[in-house]
């Protein structure tokens, strides 16, 4: 932790951290790519307890440490946050569409962390989902789960074609709700809790995108 602060950028303000079971894991999440565009270290932890001890400290030489996996990362300058602010109003009916197509999310958004992805899954500020994982493998975690937030990369050309099929047929959000929502969790190395449902969507998708 010392070699960590002791190279922090001036402007970094706060002890990035992921979990994964490896440090290509880490290295391979979305979540990534603006830390890796900003040039900043992440923390890798890999053993069960090492999230709950970062919690418990909370901060090293009176820097936070902070998931990369939670909350806003506050990378990106102000105006680029406020075009994606007024981005989020303009395609307010969308973004709530696919909110009611996956009651499983507290909120679907437009990302302020991607950068190449189309989408993330984060969770809000507390259970994280690693601690979901670990409450639950030691029978403590029953009722217990992360709230889960899909967001969206909004300059992605896949967004652009989920946008121009709504605009076809509104309907179809649902399908491509749940297609984005699985990848997603799976990008965390979460199973859907629907695997055969998932396959018929893309099975399905890809057979349209022959026609």
């Amino acid at each position: 932790l010392k070699q960590y602060v002791e190279k922090m950028k001036p402007v970094q303000k706060e002890i990035y951290y992921a979990v994964g079971k490896d440090k290509a894991a880490v290295l391979n999440l979305p979540q990534m790519d603006l830390i890796n565009k900003k040039g900043y270290d992440v923390l890798i932890l890999k053993d069960d307890v090492d999230e709950f001890m970062l919690q418990i400290l909370a901060e090293y030489d009176s820097v936070k440490f902070k998931s990369i996996n939670q909350g806003d990362l506050d990378l990106i300058d102000e105006e680029e946050a406020k075009k994606i602010d007024e981005l989020k109003e303009e395609k307010k009916t969308i973004l709530e569409d696919l909110k009611k197509a996956l009651p499983e999310c507290k909120e679907v958004v437009f990302s302020k962390r991607l950068v190449d992805a189309p989408c993330c899954l984060t969770a809000a500020e507390g259970i994280s989902f690693e601690m979901e994982r670990v409450l639950h493998a030691q029978h403590q975690g029953k009722g217990i789960k992360a709230e889960r937030i899909l967001e969206i990369n909004p300059n992605h050309e896949v967004f652009k074609a989920i946008e121009n099929a709504y605009e076809k047929d509104p309907s179809s959000i649902n399908k491509y709700a749940n297609l984005l929502y699985t990848q997603a969790l799976l990008m965390e190395g979460i199973l859907p809790s629907n695997p055969k449902e998932f396959s018929n969507d893309l099975c399905a998708l890809m057979v349209e995108s022959t026609k």
